[in-house]
């Protein structure tokens, strides 16, 4: 496993060298991965969803009768 891991960082660490990726950091709060694979806040889930972009779905919507 963490010969897997050396691998992976030193290719990554490569194309940063040569330019052809940057990083940037992502701070924890910013982390829109999370709306898939965590239990969220109505707010947290609703923020991390207008930032990728993501509509309600007006067939899924409950209509008034």
């Amino acid at each position: 496993m963490s010969k897997n891991i050396d691998i992976r960082y030193h290719h990554l660490r490569d194309y940063v060298a040569r330019i052809i990726m940057l990083m940037q950091y992502i701070s924890t709060e910013e982390q829109d991965g999370d709306i898939l694979i965590k239990a969220l806040s109505k707010c947290t889930f609703e923020f991390h969803r207008d930032r990728i972009e993501v509509a309600d779905n007006p067939f899924l919507i409950e209509m008034e009768c």
